[in-house]
């Protein structure tokens, strides 16, 4: 069986290096660059532990555990030191490398499972920004990361619609939703048609979000790496200098990403280390 050190130094050493190209060139000479860039982590790895992340010295992120889903960090494009380490320890640095990163926003996904004899941990990394959204429609991508529900169909209003057909384990997919509630589905690809998990969402007009699908169908005991969604809103312009305060209220306004197991219903609200970019149905 992997140690964690292992374990975490293999997530840590994917998901920054998606970024980039690997060790970071020189730092670009414009110090005040017309466009940034927004990088944000979820967990979705249902038995690895939470983690802590530096950049630049600077401790960002905390305890970041399975179900989470960080705020966006805003850089300068450019050579940036990333150290990650297991939350609360003191220990030797899992991953500690100089990285470039490119403008846009990024939502980074680890998920798969570590605590297994061959380990399926992967890494995404989601182009999130630009990203353009019809003005009467919603903009919602589906990220596949529980380990052993299998293939889901993804519907919508009590099946009027199936907005991702067999999305398989690691799998995603975009479509546009119209603006508006709407009762959101996961039902296993085996033609029974019944409905694991059940969420209402609120969709504005012009935004785009994310739901994950998460944890284990049947977890060998109660706890909370049960089956269950979490939404996001994604970011859909690439941050500047200009719009850093205006980014600061939107995140207040935005919250922790909530949490929809299978009896619960929630108010409004890939292989290696990929970058991608989803085109909606």
């Amino acid at each position: 069986m992997p140690s964690r050190r292992s374990v975490l130094g293999g997530i840590g050493a994917a998901t920054l290096a998606a970024f980039g190209v690997g060790a970071a060139s020189a730092q670009s000479d414009d110090d005040d660059p017309e466009e940034l860039a927004a990088v944000r982590v979820a967990h979705a790895s249902p038995d690895a532990p939470a983690v802590d992340v530096e950049v630049d010295g600077d401790e960002v992120l905390t305890d970041l555990s399975f179900r989470r889903v960080s705020d966006y960090l805003t850089l300068d494009p450019g050579a940036h030191d990333v150290r990650v380490t297991e939350a609360g320890g003191d220990s030797e640095a899992f991953y500690d490398e100089t990285l470039e990163l490119d403008p846009g926003a990024y939502t980074v996904v680890a998920s798969g499972e570590t605590d297994v004899e061959e380990q399926t941990v992967q890494v995404d990394v989601l182009e999130d920004a630009p990203a353009e959204v019809d003005d009467d429609t919603a903009r919602v991508r589906a990220v596949h990361a529980s380990p052993d529900i299998g293939p889901v169909d993804v519907t919508v209003d009590d099946a009027a619609r199936t907005a991702f057909d067999g999305l398989a384990e690691f799998d995603v997919e975009t479509v546009a939703l119209d603006a508006g509630e709407s009762d959101v589905e996961i039902r296993p690809d085996d033609g029974d048609g019944v409905a694991r998990i059940e969420r209402l969402l609120s969709l504005a007009a012009g935004e785009s979000y994310t739901v994950f699908v998460l944890g284990y169908a049947t977890p060998e005991e109660a706890s909370t790496e049960g089956l269950g969604l979490v939404v996001v809103e994604n970011r859909t312009t690439v941050p500047t200098p200009d719009d850093e305060d205006d980014d600061d209220d939107d995140e207040e306004g935005r919250g922790p990403p909530e949490w929809a197991g299978p009896s619960e219903r929630a108010g409004p609200e890939s292989r290696g280390a990929r970058r991608r970019t989803d085109t909606p149905k």
